[in-house]
């Protein structure tokens, strides 16, 4: 849920936001130990604040990482085939310019674990079967090769 406009003031009003959020969480109060912000303004190095979402539970995830983090983008092997789109009118309002993948929908999984499993038993099927092949292969070799010399 990153604020929309990449503008400074977009985005001290979205911290703002989550910051009162925590704050309702606990009860209209938080307290923050004051050495841990002198502890993350004075390290050296550029560290990481992670927000990511929690379909499940519905729940903002923000993780902060030391300058030893590091992000890797892990894109599906196969692309997901979405639902056909209903037919638009002209007064639509245009989106935000989205800010990557949203994450997959629990249908969307499920149907991504059946895809990769059939695929896995499948390979499995076909692994199992090439020893056969590869055998009656040769005996057919032998067979005509006999019958070409006789």
């Amino acid at each position: 849920m990153p604020p929309p406009e990449k503008s400074d003031k977009a985005l001290a009003d979205y911290l703002t936001r989550l910051m009162a959020a925590l704050c309702l969480e606990r009860n209209g109060e938080l307290r923050i130990p004051r050495a841990l912000i002198r502890k993350v303004s004075e390290a050296g190095a550029r560290q990481l604040l992670c927000e990511d979402t929690n379909t499940e539970t519905d729940e903002l995830v923000l993780r902060f990482g030391t300058k030893n983090s590091a992000v890797y983008v892990v894109e599906p092997e196969c692309p997901i085939s979405k639902p056909a789109q209903p037919a638009t009118t002209s007064q639509t309002v245009s989106a935000p310019p989205s800010q990557g993948r949203p994450p997959l929908t629990p249908e969307q999984e499920r149907a991504l674990e059946q895809v990769m499993r059939y695929n896995r038993v499948k390979a499995r099927m076909n692994r199992e079967r090439r020893p056969e092949t590869v055998t009656a292969q040769s005996e057919l070799s032998e067979i005509l090769g006999s019958n070409s010399t006789s």
